[in-house]
């Protein structure tokens, strides 16, 4: 059975939107003592968009059970490129930590606005509630092609290219992906998402 088209597209953008994030994975731990940085603040920085997450899951249903849906993920697409910029940017640790807080929480958004999206294609006829499991999977599947490339790439991205280099490129492609939020990711989907508004009113 093949997956919705806004399915297919929601989950392309998320993907795009995980590279900068998963690359410092791969990066950090190897090339902090050039960045000035110490092991303390590598793990700071790759955990801190963790713990802002605890605070900001709440928000972001709220902002999508509130606000059209292609507004918000655009706007959070673009937030997140903007990350991989600050990175590319500054190695100072204050700022560091600033801009994985505020990928933190445009991961909230961006996370939601997936599973969201699978529902409400459910909803709208283009898939029967059935195949949820089967949407699911392609979801995640497609989402974390991210992952594997940012992680796979990493290394040698910043090998070939430097530490500011690499992540300017990562930001431009992540950027680049984000317009597609307002156009034709979400195909006849309703403005507002259903399932966040629904959740919202139960709450």
């Amino acid at each position: 059975m093949r997956a919705p088209w806004p399915v297919i597209m929601v989950s392309a953008l998320i993907s795009s939107s995980l590279l900068g994030d998963q690359a410092l994975y791969t990066i950090l731990p190897a090339a902090y003592p050039s960045l000035g940085l110490t092991p303390i603040s590598v793990g700071l920085l790759l955990s801190v968009n963790r713990w802002v997450r605890l605070f900001t899951n709440v928000p972001a249903a709220w902002l999508l059970g509130t606000q059209p849906i292609r507004t918000v993920f655009c706007a959070v697409l673009v937030l997140g490129a903007s990350c991989s910029f600050a990175y590319a940017s500054t190695t100072n640790l204050a700022l560091l930590l600033l801009a994985r807080a505020a990928w933190g929480s445009s991961w909230s958004i961006i996370r939601l606005t997936g599973l969201v999206t699978l529902t409400d294609a459910c909803e709208a006829g283009l898939a029967s509630e059935a195949s949820l499991g089967h949407l699911s999977g392609v979801h995640s599947g497609l989402s974390r092609i991210g992952s594997l490339v940012g992680l796979g790439l990493g290394g040698i991205g910043h090998d070939v290219l430097g530490f500011q280099a690499f992540f300017a490129l990562v930001g431009c492609l992540s950027l680049a992906a984000s317009p597609f939020a307002l156009g034709c990711a979400f195909g006849t989907l309703p403005r507002y998402s259903h399932t966040a508004v629904r959740r919202l009113e139960q709450l």
